[in-house]
């Protein structure tokens, strides 16, 4: 037996036919193509090409991004908004991690800063990435694209003016959809 890191699938109205990969799926749809991923703290089905019309004779697929431990508790994503605003004008990282005692933890691990980078070691149980652009808007750059590859959530604090902003996105081998805050943390 063949084992391939993708595997591409097609949505039947029977439901999926075709081969599964080991990493994650590529799945045709009624409506586009859509990539299933998951690990042990994340799973996603997110579409990465939307067709212009409806593919006929195939099922559609709902888009999905599930935390396998549940939402994230908001005063994890406050006090990550309060630390970046208090450190300025050099960029944080911080991460929200599943601990082994069954909880959410906000994580800030040795890290060097800078204006416009930060450098840092990623924990294994990283459930949320979380960076900082301190005097800036919030978005993602090109060099975030890069650095965000594997399945996860991805979320940028910006705070021009005075004020912060947000972006939030998941990510799966290179290709993203964005989020709402109150997706991930309630």
């Amino acid at each position: 037996m063949r084992y391939n890191v993708a595997g591409y699938l097609v949505n039947t109205p029977d439901g999926p036919a075709g081969e599964p990969g080991i990493g994650y799926n590529y799945i045709l749809t009624a409506s586009g193509v859509y990539l299933q991923a998951e690990n042990d703290l994340l799973s996603v089905c997110i579409p990465i090409a939307l067709a212009r019309v409806k593919v006929r004779g195939l099922a559609d697929l709902v888009t999905r991004v599930e935390l396998k431990h549940g939402p994230v508790p908001l005063d994890l994503w406050t006090t990550a908004v309060q630390l970046g605003w208090g450190h300025q004008p050099n960029e944080i990282y911080l991460a929200v991690v599943w601990c082994p005692d069954g909880a959410y933890r906000l994580f800030w691990p040795r890290q060097q800063g800078a204006r416009t980078n930060v450098a840092y070691h990623r924990e294994p149980s990283t459930v949320v990435d979380i960076h900082t652009h301190p005097g800036g808007h919030a978005f993602f750059s090109s060099v975030d694209d890069t650095d965000e590859r594997g399945l996860g959530i991805f979320a940028v604090i910006g705070y021009p003016n005075g004020v912060h902003e947000a972006r939030l996105r998941v990510g799966a081998y290179g290709y993203y959809y964005p989020l709402d805050l109150e997706a991930i943390f309630r």
